[in-house]
């Protein structure tokens, strides 16, 4: 029997709404809000698009 190498690729994506003055303190903002639990990763339970990609490779093993 074989044995493979399996990386998974999972990918998040949703939106969301921030007030603020500039697009840098949106993004710092945000960043504190992860930081604080405030918005949870992966997801929150809100609306979010979700994609998942399988790589397989087949592990060669040196028997010697």
């Amino acid at each position: 029997m074989a044995k493979f190498k399996v990386e998974i690729v999972e990918t998040y994506r949703r939106y969301i709404e921030i007030e603020s003055y500039n697009e840098d303190m949106a993004y710092q903002e945000v960043d504190d809000k992860i930081q604080e639990g405030i918005i949870n990763l992966p997801c929150d339970g809100e609306g979010y698009g979700y994609d998942r990609e399988l790589f397989v490779s087949e592990i060669k093993e040196n028997n010697k």
